[in-house]
């Protein structure tokens, strides 16, 4: 989906600025892309204990995550401009990815680190199209259910896979559940790193990691958690630990 028509007059010159600026970068050096962290992968949320999106930010944040995703599908584009901006500084803080969901133009008005598109979002085709130069040097994520949109993902020019559901969920509970073969079926048609989601809990982790993946995104195992900090750390460790 794109924003562009939910946006402000104000945000949509800002937005043409930034992306004219970009437009005229004729170099990115290589020291300038942005890998990808392996490892527990964040995911913001507003429907967890009362916390909104930077304050779930700052929870998985202090709790040790290396790449975070900004998710917020709808609302106040001045809002969600407002949120990014913030949760954008806050991960440059703790030398953390910044990521957007879905929203291309807001990505590039925050100037983030990548973005990610689900199967039911914007094609990478139109996201190239809207993001142009922009996109160089940055991430790319691109959610898959099975082998064959892996395949089409990473020849596309994607960076990871989230594959998923995985198991069933408490935050998308219209997601379809893949299960562990096609998880395994994913693992092997791809060379990209791949962060399983969906219904992730601290015992699936040797799972995950026996299935070749390269890190999980924990939402509600970790937001609904009594402390989002202690949790998180706890999802850390026992990654780092086996």
């Amino acid at each position: 989906m794109v924003i562009r028509s939910k946006i402000s007059a104000d945000a949509m010159q800002v937005i043409e600025a930034s992306r004219r600026k970009v437009s005229l970068l004729t170099d990115i050096k290589r020291d300038e892309i942005v890998e990808v962290p392996k490892g527990l992968y964040g995911i913001t949320s507003n429907i967890y204990g009362g916390m909104g999106n930077v304050d779930s930010a700052k929870a998985l944040l202090e709790g040790g995550v290396k790449i975070l995703q900004y998710r917020q599908k709808d609302g106040s584009i001045d809002k969600m401009i407002k949120e990014a901006k913030q949760i954008r500084e806050l991960c440059r803080v703790r030398r953390a990815v910044f990521i957007v969901n879905d929203h291309v133009d807001l990505a590039i008005q925050v100037d983030a680190d990548g973005i990610h598109l689900g199967q039911k979002d914007m094609k990478f085709e139109d996201a190239k199209k809207i993001a142009g130069r922009w996109l160089e040097g940055k991430i790319v994520g691109i959610s898959v259910g099975n082998a064959s949109q892996a395949v089409a993902a990473q020849r596309e020019g994607a960076s990871y896979l989230g594959a998923g559901s995985v198991f069933p969920n408490n935050t998308k509970h219209d997601s379809e559940v893949i299960g562990l073969d096609a998880l395994k079926e994913i693992r092997s048609a791809s060379t990209l790193p791949i962060f399983a989601i969906g219904g992730i809990k601290m015992r699936h982790i040797k799972l995950m990691k026996e299935c070749g993946i390269d890190g999980i995104a924990v939402i509600s195992d970790i937001l609904a958690y009594k402390d989002p900090v202690v949790r998180t750390r706890e999802f850390v460790n026992e990654w780092s630990s086996l």
